[in-house]
């Protein structure tokens, strides 16, 4: 067993090399995707002092050259719960191996964290499986982390061994491709790419994004992890991300926005085409849908990506899985160029490809998620796998870990990697506390219902903590009841509960304004558990007050779409609302719309048909719709006339903004909501009850 440490003169040309690129290239890395990424805030503040050695949120105490590190209180709650929760990281011991794991939230053990991290996983089964001696990982993944570059350089400091590497899912090309939600990208790139739209249309502005964006933006990043790599000649194991391939909607039937660069008859056709197949999908029969979905890739040059999941699924359902797969991440990989709301992060196929190929050397080895599980769990990963779109449940984490620890063993021993060190090493996993998982199921039915997601997957994760704790719905409860207090949430009964900062839930907690966009969740708790009063009394519209329908929008998701004009627009062929009743209660619900061509409006009660308008093009309509509310959670839908006409000034426009470094707009837009549309109580109370001649 050949495990020598690297030389002094090899670290300290290691560490000479890490201030070059940090001054240099990584800086210019960190330039172009400053205020980017899809999950947000950046690292811990740096102090005043210049020369102070950190790494994250860890301060170096002492000033040798082997110090400890010591979690700096000094940095704000909401900083500190997205990293691990270590008090102090102490100097390297003789005769232990330090691994250093870095990476995004997947690493970080979302949901899980902090009672079950993969770094945990990770030295459990070195040390109890594994033959490397005594091993002990650093846990510094963060979750958001949107730049592993600067923490990367920082954690070189803490003299590892070996380095994990685990990211990808927030690197998105496609965002920065057209500067479109807030992402920064370079004005002069802008212009280039407004121009080849111009010329080659917008369906070449599509294709030609991911490699725009690579060569501008994540190229240049993934680049300089590979000069770090070659510098610092330690074992490195690189985990490529995968990401919930059958599992997770992007769009649904009623969300499905439309080809931007369709329009005339192929748009009409299209929509006829995804109407038939949304029919098909929702009663089940995916397969006899394939013949629409089809056509639908046709038309738009595989651009819809809910044309392309479903397809995807059809071919699962048919036992074409190697098909299917393609499609799948041909859909994951196209929602989000022209979204109208931000997408969730994923892996990109061409970011993990640049990966690979950037970090191809000698002393790295790899783990590929998507082989990985497709060989020892499922051909194509669901919930089993996965608590949403991308992080990892227990079994996940298991089988991602047993790979990872089976790599670094033989990166340490210098062997040839065993594949049966894997289940070797999966036999030695710790189990996982069944209150820990329990509270990962209840926090992942609020999470699924926060990203819009089907019914059917939040009642799941209800029904797994359920069986996996009676009482586990306690803590949907307790959010429910802490959603609907009228004080900030830190003062409501959850956050001095289950919600406490150091608990696995209070990680979690992210405070929100009072609101029922919680109202999906609820309607599947209420059906196995009796709603918190509180939030019955908060969401309760019988009580005479006259509630905006803008506040009733089912999903924090689409919500955030809305803008602050005075109308909200819609770029989905209906809007979904829903509220809460008591029951034998009528309203009245004032619909205040727009149409860019006119056309007839449909309103549904709970799938009721109440009311049918037309309305002129591009002027406002008003429009009171009687219903009756059943005793629960009700669902109010609003279906905007088909799209047959396309304003041809509207490209143009877009490609404009992108020229100006505006954010541009392309979707075809359905309709607009007024924000002075309101849901009304109609007195007196009436029984919905029929009486008998």
């Amino acid at each position: 067993m050949n495990m020598s440490r690297p030389s002094l003169m090899e670290r300290w040309e290691a560490s000479r090399l890490a201030e070059l690129l940090r001054s240099r290239e990584v800086r210019a890395a960190l330039q172009l995707t400053e205020g980017g990424g899809t999950a947000g805030a950046p690292r811990a503040p740096r102090t005043e002092s210049s020369n102070e050695r950190r790494v994250g949120i860890w301060r170096a105490q002492g000033s040798g050259p082997r110090p400890d590190y010591v979690r700096d209180r000094s940095i704000g709650l909401d900083e500190l719960r997205m990293w691990a929760d270590i008090e102090r990281i102490e100097a390297p011991r003789d005769g232990e191996l330090r691994v250093v794991l870095i990476g995004e939230s997947v690493a970080r053990g979302f949901l899980l964290d902090p009672v079950v991290t993969p770094a945990r996983v990770l030295e459990h089964q070195l040390a109890n499986g594994g033959r490397c001696g005594r091993v002990h990982v650093l846990d510094v993944a963060r979750t958001c982390l949107t730049n592993p570059v600067d923490l990367l350089l920082e954690a070189l400091d803490l003299r590892p061994d070996a380095v994990v590497l685990f990211v990808g899912n927030n690197l998105l090309p496609a965002q920065f491709a057209t500067g479109y939600h807030g992402h920064s990208s370079p004005l002069s790139a802008l212009r280039e790419r407004a121009m080849r739209a111009r010329e080659q249309g917008f369906h070449a502005l599509a294709t030609a994004a991911d490699a725009i964006a690579m060569r501008d933006v994540i190229g240049p990043l993934v680049n300089v992890l590979g000069e770090i790599a070659r510098a610092v000649r330690v074992p490195w194991v690189v985990v490529l991300p995968e990401f919930n391939l059958l599992d997770w909607y992007d769009d649904d039937a009623h969300t499905c926005g439309l080809p931007v660069w369709l329009s005339g008859d192929a748009l009409i056709e299209w929509q006829a085409a995804q109407r038939a197949a949304s029919a098909l999908v929702d009663v089940g029969d995916v397969a006899a849908a394939s013949p629409h979905l089809e056509r639908m890739i046709e038309l738009d040059g595989g651009t819809s990506s809910w044309a392309l999941r479903w397809h995807g699924h059809a071919l699962a359902v048919a036992g074409e899985h190697f098909r299917a797969r393609a499609l799948l991440e041909a859909a994951r990989d196209q929602y989000g160029r022209f979204s109208p709301v931000p997408p969730c992060p994923r892996n990109d196929a061409g970011v993990r490809a640049r990966l690979r190929r950037a970090l191809e050397l000698p002393h790295v080895r790899f783990v590929d998620l998507p082989r990985l599980f497709a060989e020892r769990v499922q051909l194509l990963p669901d919930r089993h796998l996965f608590y949403d779109y991308c992080h990892l449940t227990p079994l996940g984490i298991e089988v991602a870990m047993a790979a990872t620890a089976a790599a670094l063993e033989g990166a340490l021993m210098r062997e040839p990697e065993l594949p049966r060190r894997v289940d070797e090493l999966r036999a030695v996993t710790p189990e996982v506390p069944r209150i820990a998982e329990a509270t990962a199921a209840c926090l992942a039915a609020v999470h699924n219902t926060h990203w819009g997601q089907p019914a059917e997957l939040v009642a799941y994760w209800l029904d797994r903590a359920s069986a996996l704790m009676p009482d586990a719905l306690d803590l949907v409860a307790a959010y429910l009841e802490a959603r609907a207090t009228r004080l900030p949430g830190w003062m409501s009964h959850g956050a001095q509960g289950p919600f406490r900062p150091e608990t696995q839930a209070g990680r979690h907690w992210y405070e929100h304004e009072p609101s029922l966009h919680d109202i999906p969740l609820a309607r599947e708790f209420e059906q196995r558990r009796p709603l918190p009063a509180a939030w019955r009394t908060c969401a309760n519209v019988d009580h005479g007050d006259v509630v905006s329908l803008a506040e009733l929008c089912a999903s924090d998701l689409y919500a955030a779409a809305a803008g602050d004009r005075a109308w909200s627009t819609e770029r989905r062929p209906s809007t979904r609302m829903a509220f809460y009743s008591e029951g034998g209660r009528r309203f009245r619900a004032r619909l205040v719309v727009r149409t860019p061509g006119g056309g007839e409006v449909r309103v549904l009660a709970n799938g009721e048909l109440v009311a049918c308008f037309t309305t002129s093009p591009a002027r406002w309509t008003r429009h009171d719709a009687p219903l009756s509310a059943t005793s629960g959670v009700n669902e109010l839908r609003i279906e905007w006339p088909a799209i047959t006409a396309v304003d041809p000034a509207a490209a143009s426009r877009s490609l404009d903004d992108m020229v100006l470094g505006h954010e541009p707009d392309f979707y075809h837009r359905f309709g607009d909501l007024h924000k002075s549309s309101r849901l009304t109580p109609v007195e007196p109370p009436f029984s919905t009850e029929r009486s008998e001649p």
